[in-house]
């Protein structure tokens, strides 16, 4: 009798906690969806058409990734290639947590392949891989992260705008149809914790026992 009052005590608390965790799901969806309408539908102008849309165009970039390779090279002089080598390997750790680990366990349908989403704006290619987590907003966190932690020790203010660049990166997949803002919140943090964990595993096995400072 006492084993059966606790068995259903069990099941009434599991029944109530899995309802709580499907309020909170639901409701973490309604804000999506409604901050995804905004910036998709409700910020949409051919101005901004312009700049997202390029944005998203990784040749548009090149100039970026080599500005940053010329940089490290300057700086750090023998050194470069372990540097760049890192953020190489870097960007591939997070590619592959982002894109093989966390989509394929989510399996969350895009926003412009959800065809219970109304008046998506589709503004790219929609994709048939899943939403969650935007692997452009992780990938370009990470980088950003990594060179802003390698260069802020010798430059004050320019490394904040590679911040800012994976931000507008995010918001990008965003008002083009292809993440959730959730999907792409979650990317950036997955890209922040992988990008500032690469550049501390540098910093501490290389940088700081072979004395490596920019020039």
């Amino acid at each position: 009798m006492v084993f059966f009052y606790i068995n259903n005590r069990t099941i009434s608390n599991s029944f109530l906690a899995s309802s709580i965790i499907m309020a909170m799901f639901d409701l973490i969806q309604s804000i999506d969806e409604t901050i995804f309408r905004w910036i998709n539908q409700d910020l949409s102008s051919s101005f901004l058409d312009y700049i997202f849309i390029y944005m998203r165009n990784k040749y548009l970039w090149a100039p970026l990734y080599a500005f940053l390779i010329v940089k490290v090279i300057l700086l750090y002089k023998r050194y470069a290639y372990v540097i760049l080598l890192s953020a190489v390997l870097c960007f591939s750790v997070t590619d592959f947590f982002s894109s093989s680990v966390i989509k394929p366990l989510t399996e969350r349908v895009r926003p412009c392949n959800n065809s219970q989403l109304a008046a998506v704006q589709i503004k790219a290619p929609c994709r048939q891989s899943f939403s969650f987590v935007s692997a452009h907003a992780s990938n370009h966190m990470a980088i950003a992260i990594f060179f802003f932690l390698l260069f802020k020790r010798s430059e004050r203010r320019w490394p904040y705008l590679l911040i800012l660049w994976a931000v507008l990166i995010g918001i990008a997949q965003i008002y083009v149809g292809l993440h959730y803002p959730f999907d792409v919140l979650c990317g950036a943090i997955i890209g922040l914790a992988i990008g500032f964990m690469s550049f501390m595993v540098l910093n501490k096995w290389y940088m700081k026992p072979f004395n490596v400072n920019p020039s």
